[in-house]
C-alpha cells in the first residue's frame, strides 16, 4: 500500500512487518513512504522511512538523496497524549498525537531550502498509527 495524500492528511504504511501492540509499544515504529516538501521557487527536499521512537517522542526523517546514516530527529511527536483504542486481538491505534518540528528539523529543512520559514516548535500536524 502506497502512502496516500489528501486535503486534510498524509497517509504512511506501517511496516508490514510490524503491528503496534502492548507488547512493543515501547519500540521503533517505522513507515513507508515520505514527503516532499518544496518552495515556491522550486528548491525541494524529500523525505522517506519516517520512523517513532514511542520512547523518546521522536519521529527520525531519512533525507532521499542519503543513507540511513542521516536520519535527522526533525519531529517531536506527543506520546504521552495519544488516544489508544485497543481491537479484540490485541492491535493498538495511537491517535491524536501532535507533531512538531524540532529545532533539529527546522534548521534542517530551512537548510535544504535555503530559506528561514521554519522554526522549533511549529505543530506540523497530528499523528495517528494504526
Amino acid at each position: 500500500m502506497p502512502a496516500t495524500a489528501s486535503a486534510e492528511a498524509v497517509s504512511f504504511p506501517v511496516k508490514a512487518s510490524l503491528e503496534v501492540n502492548c507488547d512493543n509499544l515501547g519500540r521503533i515504529i517505522g513507515h513507508r513512504g515520505g514527503l516532499r516538501f518544496t518552495t515556491g521557487d522550486s528548491a525541494s527536499i524529500e523525505t522517506r522511512r519516517y520512523c517513532v521512537d514511542t520512547q523518546t517522542s521522536l519521529m527520525r526523517a531519512f533525507p532521499r538523496s542519503t543513507g540511513f546514516d542521516d536520519a535527522v530527529e526533525a519531529f517531536s511527536v506527543d506520546v504521552a497524549g495519544a488516544a489508544i483504542a485497543q481491537a479484540d486481538d490485541g492491535t493498538l491505534t495511537l491517535n491524536c498525537m501532535e507533531a512538531t518540528l524540532t529545532a533539529d528539523g527546522a534548521a534542517w529543512l530551512n537548510d535544504a531550502l535555503g530559506g528561514d520559514a521554519f522554526s522549533g516548535g511549529t505543530t506540523i500536524g497530528t499523528l495517528s498509527i494504526k
